[in-house]
């Protein structure tokens, strides 16, 4: 008689115990869904268009708060259309055939939307650059702006010539 109450105990504690655990993995996920909800990141002024920076920061897990001027990464700045691209682009290692396939698109559509984001991250070559610009007026001011070094601007007016 005792060995059946320990047993029905036993087995209603290890049921508990599953219940918790069910409730608690099903808290975590509810709580992963609506950490994806949460608002995309703006980078531009709705008002004046002026650059914006992330003031606050604070921790979903223990609740640490951080205060100051945090600047976002370039790849927190694209537009989601682009980021979307991007994201397809890096899963498919950056082979524009498979993102074609991915998308439902043609190669130079595919083509153009990768030059736009490059365009968009600024990071054209300084070949590229030089070559689109096509004088050396523009290396100069690309230089004098400080957007390339002396080195990459001698390089670049040598191989205009």
């Amino acid at each position: 008689m005792i060995a059946l109450e320990i047993v029905k105990t036993s087995v209603s504690f290890i049921a508990a115990a599953l219940d918790i655990h069910k409730a608690s993995s099903y808290y975590r996920r509810k709580m992963s869904e609506a950490r994806l909800k949460r608002n995309r990141l703006i980078s531009e002024c709705p008002v004046c268009t002026g650059p914006l920076y992330v003031s606050h920061l604070k921790c979903g897990e223990c609740g640490t708060e951080l205060t100051g001027e945090f600047v976002a990464n370039e790849f927190a700045r694209l537009p989601q259309d682009k980021l979307d691209f991007l994201r397809v682009f890096l899963a498919c290692r950056g082979n524009l055939k498979e993102v074609e396939g991915v998308l439902g698109l043609s190669y130079p559509t595919v083509r153009g939307r990768l030059d736009a984001l490059i365009e968009q991250l600024r990071l054209s070559t300084v070949e590229e650059s030089a070559s689109s610009a096509g004088s050396r007026v523009d290396v100069l001011a690309a230089l004098e702006r400080g957007e390339i070094t002396v080195e990459e601007a001698a390089a670049a007016l040598r191989g205009q010539s």
